[in-house]
């Protein structure tokens, strides 16, 4: 609800969070996140937010003579900031592959148009058709979002120039331990400009850190996320934890990672 939303954007300014990103994931979704960033009571909160407009490739049979058309009218909204979230997931249930492929490649073209960066999802063996459809020149500004890959592919996506954004899924102990090895034995510091920092909210709570306080650590009540909130979980104040963590495993000092990634 927007009441969730104001309030976990509170607790992200106090945390020192400066900007969020709302995500949308099909058409109705994306009329909502620009909504919500367009919104006084979220715009009061003293937070720079902004959105991105797209289709999930999970929801690519849903894409129609229709859906364009309203993604081209919402992009021209200043507070869109990104196509997305978009990208190819070769995954059981998911949309046939040629589907997932067209959607892909009408988004990446709008981002074109319009100069605005892709926010990336790729899940399962779907990297080499998502780097043979996405067009070079978009590498510089294009986000693969919440990264839980191999350290081959995270080097690899780096070597083309593409960002690459880590999620709670990085700071949690057990699921994130793997990627955080493998992380630590490849040399980063020179990518720092293009590794990024997200929560993937209401996903990927991270439990590494303190910040990723219980309901009962709020000092009112009425701060408190909500059960189903709670059991999610993560919020914006929790990117602070994924600055942390991925500072330690690429071996810097955690204010210099926080100027990088802002």
């Amino acid at each position: 609800s927007k009441d969730e939303l104001v309030a976990g954007l509170k607790r992200g300014v106090e945390a020192g969070v400066g900007a969020v990103l709302l995500v949308g994931g099909d058409v109705e979704r994306s009329r909502e996140a620009l909504r919500l960033a367009r919104d006084e009571d979220v715009r009061e909160v003293g937070m720079k937010v902004v959105c991105c407009v797209g289709v999930h490739p999970a929801e690519a049979l849903g894409w129609d003579g229709e859906t364009e058309k309203e993604l081209e009218e919402m992009v021209k909204d200043p507070l869109c900031a990104a196509i997305g979230e978009c990208g190819l997931s070769y995954r059981d249930g998911t949309p046939p592959v040629e589907v997932q492929k067209w959607v892909f490649t009408r988004q990446a073209a709008l981002a074109a148009r319009h100069s605005l960066p892709l926010l990336l999802h790729q899940r399962g063996p779907s990297k080499h058709d998502l780097l043979s459809l996405l067009p070079p020149p978009s590498y510089p500004t294009s986000v693969i979002h919440c990264f839980t890959g191999r350290p081959e592919d995270l080097a690899h996506y780096l070597s083309l120039g593409l960002n690459v954004s880590f999620s709670g899924y990085l700071a949690t102990s057990i699921k994130g331990l793997p990627l955080r090895h493998g992380m630590s034995k490849t040399n980063l510091k020179p990518y720092l400009t293009q590794l990024l920092v997200e929560t993937d909210a209401p996903f990927m709570k991270p439990d590494l850190y303190t910040a990723a306080a219980a309901p009962d650590d709020y000092d009112n009540e009425e701060d408190a996320p909500t059960p189903t909130a709670a059991k999610r979980g993560s919020e914006p104040r929790h990117v602070v934890d994924v600055a942390r963590c991925l500072a330690e495993v690429v071996g810097v000092e955690c204010e210099e990672m926080n100027k990088v990634v802002g």
